[in-house]
């Protein structure tokens, strides 16, 4: 799988489930998604820095592989579960959906 290219200015994160490993926040680079959970745990602590691109450009950690392969991996009836695969982005976030009030939506 082609993964269409990215612009060299972009600022990419995704979570990635590892297997034995768990749930992972990861930075794009290049080809590949490389895991900065050691400075960021969730996606929620990214998103909390006071200049969240420049911190996860900062950060160091492993690849975790190839963004396609990563990609490819992600449909849960073709899953192999021996490697990595995408998660929801959203981790412990307070997100807000429009037309919905806030507390209604966060108790449901």
């Amino acid at each position: 799988m082609k993964v269409s290219v990215i612009p060299k200015n972009a600022c990419l994160v995704a979570r990635v489930f590892v297997p034995d490993v768990g749930p992972c926040v990861a930075r794009v680079d290049g080809e590949n998604l490389v895991d900065v959970t050691a400075s960021f745990p969730t996606m929620r602590d990214l998103c909390e820095e006071k200049n969240p691109a420049a911190a996860v450009r900062a950060a160091k950690g492993n690849t975790l592989g190839a963004v396609a392969d990563i990609l490819a991996n992600a449909a849960p009836d073709t899953r192999n579960k021996t490697k990595p695969w995408l998660l929801t982005p959203i981790d412990l976030q307070a997100i807000k959906a429009a037309g919905v009030t806030f507390v209604v939506s966060m108790l449901e």
